[in-house]
């Protein structure tokens, strides 16, 4: 290999001039085939079928957004915060960028955190509105436990008032059957002692015969006006009972409308319980949400700087120039005395062509040294000399060229 490269060295050296023609004519058709037939050049990279370029697919195909290039506008005063007119116009400024072709969206540093401030708001405020919610079911419990017993109450008291019923109905009962008997018997009685006055009247006896018999008729009578006043009370006794057990049903109709309120109670107690777990576990997922951008900000805690992001419809190094300068343009109309305005290397840096002025230049330091080396004896100096230039040229283009950056 070493007396190979020895002898291609030796021939380039003897026939430099043919060399460096073939090499600058070997460049120039590379050059313009490149620039007619292949099309715009792009720092991407893909390569279709492995394993790696496949999970990149399915990723921009289900979460297209993730695949989405963004670049950031700094927003900075020196000096005093951000006054409510200057977050105004950097609002409107920002929501301009939006029409430009290849912005997909624009988060605005002063809208997000008022909506982070909001939504931490919302947590304090939901943890308190669960905690209330929590404490009018625990009294509400008390009030159905109260209001069981209250049933259980009533409940006695209706067994309590039917048994003095059902006693009072037997009582009744029994009284109406013994003044009947009663009524019976004096009534026999009161029929014998009339046909015997009847049939001595008719016999002619004297009235010293008829008294015994009158008296008793007349203490007959007395004993069956009272038994009607005895039927008069056992009436109104009647009466009083039945009253009674209208009040009981009545009673135990609302005990048992009383028992349904108390089951749509425990079933409205329950379904709180249920929605205050659900509003449990939703505001532990806004807990870990917020604890994520916990240390996430758009404003400085000094409220001196602001960051915007603008996210675009491809990622950065597919993005045109142009998409990129318009958004650059607009935000420098922003700076002023008071207000700096600065933007992010994906802004700033130009991913459109592989062949700037960079890579121009040092294909010319490349020509300029291989002419001079073919050109030259190949002795120590020669090799110092090529050692000197390669460094120096690797110096020149790392800190002079690249990465080429657009002001």
């Amino acid at each position: 290999m070493a007396r190979l490269l020895y002898k291609l060295g030796l021939f380039s050296a003897r026939k430099a001039w043919l060399v460096i023609t073939a090499w600058l004519i070997l460049l120039g058709t590379a050059v313009g085939l490149m620039a007619n037939f292949s099309g715009k050049l792009s720092s991407s990279m893909s390569i279709e079928g492995i394993e790696s370029q496949l999970v990149i697919d399915r990723l921009q195909e289900s979460f297209p957004e993730a695949s989405r290039g963004q670049g950031q506008v700094v927003f900075h005063k020196p000096e005093a915060g951000f006054t409510d007119q200057e977050k105004s116009v950097i609002s409107q400024e920002l929501a301009k960028l939006e029409d430009i072709d290849g912005v997909a969206a624009v988060i605005d540093p002063f809208a997000t955190a008022e909506e982070i401030a909001d939504q931490r708001q919302e947590v304090i405020d939901g943890e308190k509105k669960l905690a209330d919610a929590r404490l009018e079911l625990v009294d509400g419990e008390k009030e159905l436990a109260s209001g069981r017993a209250k049933l259980l109450d009533g409940k006695d008291e209706i067994e309590s008032g039917l048994a003095k019923i059902e006693s009072g109905q037997e009582e009744i009962n029994k009284n109406k059957a013994e003044l009947e008997t009663q009524r019976k018997d004096l009534e026999g009685k009161l029929a014998q002692v009339e046909a015997g006055i009847a049939q001595l009247t008719q016999a002619g006896a004297p009235q010293e015969q008829l008294a015994p018999l009158i008296a008793n008729q007349k203490a007959l009578l007395g004993g069956l006006a009272q038994i009607a006043q005895g039927e008069k009370q056992i009436a109104a006794a009647q009466a009083e009972l039945d009253a009674g057990k209208r009040e009981i049903a009545a009673a135990r109709s609302e005990i048992t409308s009383g028992e349904q309120e108390l089951i749509d109670a425990e079933q409205k107690i329950a379904d709180g319980y249920k929605e205050i777990e659900k509003g449990e576990a939703d505001l532990a997922v806004a807990k870990r949400l917020l604890a994520v951008t916990e240390n996430f900000g758009t404003i400085s805690e000094n409220g001196l700087t602001a960051i915007a992001t603008i996210q675009f419809d491809l990622p950065v190094n597919q993005l045109e120039p142009a998409t990129t300068d318009a958004v650059v343009a607009a935000m420098k109309e922003l700076r002023s005395e008071t207000m700096q305005v600065e933007f992010s290397q994906a802004l700033t840096t130009d991913f459109g062509e592989l062949l700037g002025i960079g890579e121009i230049v040092g294909l010319v330091i490349a020509a300029i040294v291989l002419f001079v080396m073919l050109g030259a004896r190949f002795d120590d100096r020669s090799w110092s000399s090529s050692a000197v230039s390669g460094s120096w040229c690797g110096y020149f283009c790392q800190h002079h060229h690249g990465p080429l950056r657009r002001h």
